[in-house]
């Protein structure tokens, strides 16, 4: 019998990823425990190892290595460019990511969630219509192709943030330039250039005058998402799905806004026909994505349809795991419900296991 290797990669500070302590109302931050986790995966069968991804040797052999790691959220991505190297090189050399590379390409990328939800075989799963563009351009290019009102967002960015509702295509123009020209503030290189741009911010904001836009149309690049628009939503659902189980937490929207993520309104709702509705459509997309973890932002409308708006199958906030009292499976077609006793390293192992043991 071959033996089972399992491979955990952390940051260069130890780090692996984010798990709440505290209270529902207080808690804050603190590292996933990968001694613990190495242990819940040798309990299991493995043999597992720890490494840093700077102390991977990549002349060694890690084909048939099951690979298990966290992202980045670093400012400007770089970091997580790194790590993208390093598990795309390494899945090229045989080893199984968990989650498939794709699935890391796709964390805090909307641009990349859209073009892979294009492509899921379950055409249920691909509304609302989406357009990912690079440019301010290419915007002015698809615009015959945009329906209003509509979704405009950043490709990165949390907590609905960078995400705006336009209603017409003056909106939508004033909108995305607003945004790429954040962007281009942000990451250009050239200090000569960002100390204008922030002058020209300051002179506008000081005289609340209009002044003419100094950067280029043919300059403004940034990765934007528009996304059909739903109306009359109420809020939204976090669905995290840990293999077979799915934890749900219902967000209401903010006030006055659209947008329910980052509002802090939330409860754990119980069964009913629309949490069943919800947990259906949760159970499809987790067969379409098919890997251990993910986590999906879903909405449900009031005509009956649930979509999809947002997933990610890495370094997501468990917050809806760790504080849950209670989890859904399907046993035979039959949402049940049950106690939710579990640490996060407890239900990230175990849904890791039973992956690899059912594929």
């Amino acid at each position: 019998m071959n033996e089972k290797k399992i491979l955990i990669l952390t940051h260069e500070n130890g780090r692996f990823a984010t798990k709440f302590v505290g209270t529902m109302e207080h808690h804050e931050g603190t590292n996933m425990d990968v001694f613990e986790m190495k242990s819940l995966f040798e309990d299991n069968g493995f043999s597992c190892s720890i490494l840093k991804f700077s102390e991977l040797d990549m002349c060694d052999n890690y084909k048939g290595y099951f690979v298990v790691y966290a992202s980045s959220e670093d400012y400007g991505k770089f970091y997580k460019n790194y790590i993208e190297d390093i598990i795309l090189r390494l899945q090229l050399d045989g080893a199984i990511m968990l989650p498939n590379y794709i699935f890391l390409r796709a964390h805090a990328n909307k641009s990349f969630q859209e073009l892979l939800r294009a492509s899921f075989d379950n055409n249920e799963l691909r509304e609302p219509y989406s357009i990912s563009v690079g440019s301010y351009e290419e915007l002015k290019g698809v615009a015959s192709r945009i329906s209003y009102p509509c979704v405009v967002k950043t490709s990165s960015g949390s907590g609905s943030s960078g995400v705006i509702l336009v209603h017409n295509e003056e909106e939508l123009y004033k909108h995305t330039k607003r945004l790429m020209t954040i962007h281009y503030v942000d990451y250009s290189r050239d200090l000569i250039q960002r100390i204008k741009l922030y002058i020209w911010r300051m002179i506008k904001i000081l005289t609340k005058h209009k002044h003419s836009q100094p950067i280029s149309e043919k300059m403004l690049t940034n990765k934007i998402v528009v996304q059909g628009f739903i109306p009359e939503l109420e809020g939204d659902y976090k669905v995290l799905y840990f293999y077979e189980r799915y934890y749900i937490l219902h967000r209401n929207n903010r006030k006055n806004d659209f947008r329910a993520s980052g509002s802090g309104d939330f409860l754990f709702p119980e069964l009913s026909d629309e949490v069943i509705k919800v947990l259906d459509y949760a159970k499809m997309v987790s067969a379409e994505i098919d890997q251990p973890m993910i986590s999906m932002d879903i909405v449900s409308s009031g005509k009956g349809k649930c979509y999809l708006i947002e997933f990610q199958c890495v370094y997501f906030g468990p917050l809806t795991m760790q504080y849950s009292p209670f989890y859904y499976e399907n046993k035979d077609g039959i949402w049940t419900k049950e106690d939710n006793k579990h640490s996060l390293e407890e239900e990230y192992c175990r849904a890791i296991v039973e992956y690899i043991s059912n594929h």
